[in-house]
Parts: structure tokens; C-alpha cells; sequence
């Protein structure tokens, strides 16, 4: 593998949410849980923010 993908890793979590179209998980060496959302509902809430930005 090259680029951006040699980079990976597999991370063992904790996930509190079923996880569908977001996620509440902690992961190692982290004290306090994050939120995960995928990226065509992050891309649509960032769309939907610049569009109120610039009206």
C-alpha cells in the first residue's frame, strides 16, 4: 500500500450508539467519548451551514 492508506490502522473502541448514521464512540488512550458522523451527512451539514452563511 502507498499514500494515505498505508496510514491506516485498525483501533479497538468502545461504541454506546447502534451507529447508523452517527456514532458516539471512545477511542483508546481517549478519557471522554467523540462523535463519529459519515461523511455524506457531514458534507450535507456543511452545505447547509454555508448556504446560511452567505444568505
Amino acid at each position: 500500500m502507498s499514500g494515505w492508506m498505508a496510514r491506516w490502522s485498525v483501533l479497538r473502541q468502545s461504541c454506546f450508539t447502534d451507529g447508523d448514521y452517527d456514532a458516539v464512540v471512545r477511542l483508546p488512550g481517549r478519557r471522554l467519548p467523540g462523535v463519529l458522523i459519515r461523511g455524506d451527512s457531514l458534507h450535507i451539514l456543511r452545505s447547509e451551514l454555508a448556504e446560511k452563511v452567505a444568505s
